[in-house]
């Protein structure tokens, strides 16, 4: 199945934005943390957001705990560690208790449906979600809102539901531009396209979608979540058979992903480009950057 693009980390963003609203400006555990999360360096990530939690947890800062609980279960998740995120969020959930804020709510339920998109049941996710969904609403958060709608429209895309999930990621974008987040909404506009294609939608519609997507991502810095933009276009426009414009996504992704030394990003951009030179019947080159791939 396609890759689409979740927006778990855009969760704890929204969460640590509003946790953070009257902190003390220098919080040097969450700083790094959130520094390692953005260059998709997830594994020592994980082991800064629980250096962030503890220290919280000392100072008895409740909701600054909660923030790095769902960011480290963030950085769980970007590893593929699941179970070991529901556990993390079971932490958040209890430190938040039941009268917490309506988006800090909304950020916890919103992660443990984002959990249960990738584990199952899809019952379970989409009940956590729409909750979530819900909360972000009471809360007056368009930001949350369109997070939530992107993690909404993926459960749709896991059950090849496409027309449904490419609804859901339009109005994330909406919603993420009305909010002022280029970042959120180039992810969603990205997926949108790539539901689109997957739904059968014109080629003009899909290709409109990927313009918006690409002119947003390119409105912030470079990022891991600023390169996997340009690799689901590229990857679209791959399938649209506009083979030099997926060439020139894919470069852009592989020499970015480098250069903020992000590894894992880097194998999936040079493995598409492999993919896509194979395509082309240039297998010389194919071959070199599977081999590329292999070594790292």
């Amino acid at each position: 199945m396609s890759r689409f693009l979740g927006s778990s980390l855009l969760i704890a963003a929204a969460l640590m934005a509003f946790a953070t609203a009257s902190a003390e400006p220098e919080e040097t555990a969450q700083t790094r943390a959130a520094a390692l999360s953005r260059s998709g360096h997830f594994a020592e990530a994980v082991l800064a957001w629980r250096e962030a939690a503890q220290a919280a947890a000392a100072a008895g800062a409740t909701r600054e705990r909660v923030d790095a609980l769902v960011r480290l279960a963030d950085a769980q998740q970007a590893l593929g560690r699941y179970a070991d995120s529901l556990q993390t969020l079971s932490e958040a959930q209890a430190s938040a208790g039941e009268s917490a804020p309506a988006a800090e709510l909304a950020a916890i339920h919103g992660a443990i449906g984002n959990a249960y998109v990738a584990l199952g049941p899809p019952d379970k996710a989409r009940e956590h979600l729409t909750k979530a969904l819900e909360l972000a609403k009471t809360a007056e958060s368009p930001a949350l809102a369109a997070a939530l709608l992107t993690n909404l429209g993926n459960l749709d895309a896991s059950k090849e539901a496409y027309a449904d999930a490419a609804r859901s990621y339009a109005e994330a974008a909406a919603l993420a531009a009305k909010s002022g987040d280029p970042a959120l909404a180039a992810r969603a506009h990205a997926n949108q396209a790539q539901a689109a294609q997957r739904a059968g939608a014109p080629a003009a519609e899909v290709r409109a979608a990927l313009a918006r997507a690409i002119e947003l991502a390119d409105a912030t810095p470079d990022s891991h979540d600023k390169v996997y933009v340009l690799i689901s276009a590229g990857r679209t426009h791959a399938r649209l058979a506009d083979l030099e414009a997926a060439h020139v996504l894919l470069r852009r992704a592989e020499t970015m992903s480098e250069a903020i030394g992000d590894a894992r990003a880097q194998s999936y951009a040079l493995g598409y480009l492999g993919a896509l030179y194979q395509d082309k019947g240039r297998l010389d080159e194919a071959r070199l950057l599977y081999e590329r791939v292999l070594a790292r």
